[in-house]
């Protein structure tokens, strides 16, 4: 998950090629996709642009993302990429599309509006975190029972997503509202049904949980190997030195 919201220095561009090194190295059969947030008319100025002329333009991130875009390409990273579409949205689509085609699902990224997609297939690397996310550790880590994250960001909102969350919710109310979650419902239903809740703080909830939805998009997808002799020069570019040895 590549998001333009976020600057991309070359410490994570080095992440993300050892990321792809050390998942080639240590599993036998493993395929990348990498997803871009694509703002309206973004792909109509990174579709113009290649590595070589990217950096004379003024904006620093878009140079960033244009030269990040063209080397997972030609190393031979399948790219997600829908104008006007964010990056959780075209994962949630990938997923769907090819979940019962691989026994494990890993997704790096911070976006916290994926994370209520983690099942005993798919996990979550966070970067610049110690902990991953799994089924097993989801409650402990996230502070809910599986799987009412976005029921929190819902209520209690989150300043990573510019988000405030309900109007007269706090932690005290929230804990109310978890100990009388009907589990045999949909977060929908428990946020229309109940009794804890004023009318206008059920139809700003609704709004906010619409809002946090991804949207449906069709994704093109075509699996590639690995290209690992234009790896190697990337590792090599960003000093990854002591992942040259694990390229096959």
């Amino acid at each position: 998950d590549v998001a333009p919201s976020r600057g991309l220095g070359d410490v994570y561009k080095r992440q993300i090629y050892s990321r792809l090194v050390n998942a080639n190295f240590y599993i036998d059969d493993v395929d990348f996709i990498a997803s871009f947030d694509t703002k309206p008319n973004f792909l109509n100025y990174i579709h113009s642009q290649n590595v070589e002329n990217a950096f004379e333009k003024s904006n620093e991130y878009y140079a960033q993302l244009v030269s990040l875009r063209h080397s997972l390409k030609d190393v031979g990273v399948n790219i997600l990429e829908k104008d006007g579409f964010e990056s959780y949205s075209l994962i949630y689509s990938a997923i769907n599309k090819l979940y019962n085609n691989y026994e494990k699902i890993i997704i790096y990224t911070r976006d916290k509006v994926l994370y209520d997609i983690i099942d005993e297939k798919i996990s979550i690397v966070i970067p610049s975190s110690k902990d991953d996310l799994f089924f097993e550790n989801y409650e402990e880590l996230l502070g809910v029972p599986y799987n009412l994250i976005n029921y929190k960001l819902t209520m209690l909102g989150d300043s990573s997503l510019n988000l405030k969350g309900v109007s007269g919710i706090g932690k005290a109310k929230f804990t109310k509202l978890v100990n009388n979650y009907n589990f045999d419902k949909t977060i929908i239903e428990n946020i229309y049904e109940s009794e804890l809740l004023k009318d206008n703080q059920k139809d700003m909830a609704l709004s906010i949980f619409d809002w946090l939805l991804p949207r449906k998009v069709d994704v093109n997808i075509t699996i590639k190997k690995l290209n690992n002799l234009k790896l190697a020069q990337y590792v090599e570019f960003y000093e990854c030195y002591s992942l040259k040895d694990k390229l096959i």
